[in-house]
């Protein structure tokens, strides 16, 4: 009886130590990060259900910018024409930018989206099919890519 209690003990302060080390050494969030965080989780699983999966790694939102990054892959959805891709791009962009817009805590935040159609290899799509749409601001940039380079090529860019 005695061993058990001391193992129970053992484990007890472990994880305790666990505990607090890994509560210390978390980033502190502020309010700010917290909502923007709230609202990038929910657009992602909206965004899901259209087949846009999300591929940006770490922390998209910047601070300091007061920017949001965000990159997806979609092999669901294919474009050839300008029009086709920029209609799209721009209802995908309304339905993320408006959470962000009505939240009242937020000051104005830009936002970068980037959005690129692969085949079923996981390759970006070949010409004559857009493969990947992009904002910077309110320009948005179409491109295509070149198989023998390796290469996203710039097609269009039109403001939105």
């Amino acid at each position: 009886m005695y061993l058990f209690s001391k193992v129970k003990k053992i484990y007890l302060a472990a994880f305790v130590s666990l505990a607090c080390f890994t509560s210390c050494h978390r980033p502190i969030q502020s309010q700010d990060e917290i909502i923007v965080e709230s609202i990038r989780k929910e657009n992602n699983f909206d965004l899901a259900k259209l087949g846009l999966v999300r591929i940006t790694v770490g922390d998209a939102y910047n601070r300091r910018q007061n920017t949001v990054h965000e990159s997806y892959q979609t092999r669901k959805i294919q474009f050839s024409t300008v029009e086709d891709a920029r209609a799209f791009f721009i209802s995908v962009y309304n339905d993320y930018t408006k959470p962000f817009a009505n939240d009242k805590r937020l000051k104005p935040i830009e936002i970068e989206l980037q959005i690129t159609f692969i085949d079923t290899r996981a390759n970006p799509l070949l010409p004559p099919k857009i493969a990947r749409l992009r904002n910077e601001g309110h320009t948005l940039h179409f491109y295509s890519f070149e198989d023998n380079t390796g290469r996203f090529m710039p097609i269009a860019q039109e403001a939105f």
